[in-house]
């Protein structure tokens, strides 16, 4: 993911864990680069009461939807989480899939 989607979508794909908005790469992105701070959400909207004609840039009305979303970093983790455990299934079925043909291989070798 070489760019995470607007603002105004992005508070919908983490409640509803939207992978197709937000990919694995886009949530260790956030995760490591863009949790918002107290300290940043405070002065993003300090500056928008003091300028309220000027409209705020996307990275800030980024950083503010980011820090409306309840338990940001738990959400996030876990769906990391899931995502992670998706993908583990999927590739424990294939394995299972191989050696269940294997076995089917070598029994049939055996008559």
């Amino acid at each position: 993911m070489t760019k995470l989607p607007p603002p105004r979508t992005i508070k919908t794909a983490i409640l509803k864990m939207d992978s197709t908005i937000v990919n694995r790469e886009g949530i260790e992105k956030i995760l490591s680069t863009m949790m918002p701070t107290e300290d940043e959400k405070n002065k993003i909207v300090e500056a928008q009461m003091n300028n309220t004609e000027v409209p705020l840039g996307t990275a800030e009305q980024f950083l503010l939807t980011l820090s409306s979303i309840s338990e940001l970093e738990a959400r996030l983790r876990l769906w990391a989480f899931r995502l992670d455990y998706d993908t583990a299934e999927r590739e424990k079925r294939n394995i299972s899939i191989i050696y269940t043909a294997n076995d089917g291989w070598i029994q049939g070798c055996h008559l």
